[in-house]
């Protein structure tokens, strides 16, 4: 019988753990109060608080999951036109301010609070546990942390708040990277798939051995290393092969600030039941039933 409650801090490795193995009917309860309270703190923002009133309604209708059903999405193109209309706190409340990658369109500017940036670590703090990194782990970190990219500095404090050791060493520079490994030995690596591959290779024609390096996982991001079936595509294959380590797929968005990254199983991304919700949907936005793709 778990112990938890919604007293209990959600931001606490023991309190998350006892909620992977909750009731579910426990859980959905856990989830209905947290989405009450993110619906009423979200009314406040200029946007949303017009979105309600055109629908006719309150945070306050807003009770259930299966109410949550009934509020519309928010495009991308909503937060790219007026993203201050989504602010909901004081300026001085903005601990970071970061922005989206730009890939399908003009970089979104995202603004953290310091409770943003304490979620944005546990949620890293699981994503590391689920791959099994422990505390005295060490890691190296082979994407930026500077250019207001927002997954450097995820990756780094989930690291160091799961009581591991987090290696800076950016992206690029093969020959300083392979330095880094022969020194500081780290367990894994993060990083882009096919610069992680090329890595390897690099190593290799240098005469250092992957598979022997000591590197014993490696959390990929940015390009995808699996298919629809969770099987490992050929880079992803060339990964494992060329490294001899164990490949994790992840997905995260700037915006959503969750990362929804692998465990061992490799049977796909996890949701943090504390901290997401996730519909799988049809073209037209209605729900899909489970184990239908959307």
């Amino acid at each position: 019988m778990t112990k938890c409650s919604l007293t209990q801090s959600r931001y606490s490795l023991k309190t998350a753990l006892e909620w992977r193995t909750a009731d579910p009917e426990k859980i959905k309860n856990f989830q209905a109060g947290l989405l009450r309270g993110q619906v009423r703190q979200a009314s406040r923002a200029p946007y949303y608080k017009e979105l309600l009133r055109t629908l006719g309604c309150s945070f306050e209708d807003i009770i259930t999951l299966e109410d949550f059903r009934s509020l519309p999405f928010t495009s991308r193109s909503a937060l790219e036109t007026d993203p201050a209309a989504f602010q909901v706190v004081e300026a001085a409340s903005i601990a970071d301010l970061s922005l989206t990658s730009g890939t399908t369109g003009n970089p979104i500017v995202v603004p953290y609070t310091r409770n943003d940036l304490e979620r944005l670590a546990f949620n890293e703090l699981m994503a590391f546990w689920g791959t099994g990194v422990r505390p005295g782990d060490r890691y190296l970190i082979c994407v930026t942390l500077d250019r207001c990219f927002i997954a450097g500095l995820a990756y780094f404090s989930g690291l160091v708040q799961l009581g591991a050791t987090a290696i800076r060493s950016g992206p690029g520079q093969s020959a300083r990277q392979w330095e880094l490994i022969r020194r500081l030995k780290p367990d894994g690596i993060v990083g882009v798939p096919t610069f992680l591959l090329k890595l390897a290779q690099w190593g290799k024609a240098q005469g250092y051995s992957p598979s022997s390096s000591g590197v014993q996982s490696l959390v990929t991001i940015g390009e995808p290393v699996r298919g629809p079936d969770h099987s490992l595509i050929p880079l992803g294959k060339d990964l494992e092969d060329a490294w001899g380590a164990h490949v994790y797929s992840s997905y995260a968005a700037t915006e959503l600030e969750t990362c929804f990254c692998e465990c061992h199983a490799s049977c796909g991304g996890h949701i943090h039941p504390e901290l997401a919700l996730v519909e799988i949907v049809d073209e037209d936005g209605n729900v899909l039933p489970t184990g239908k793709a959307g």
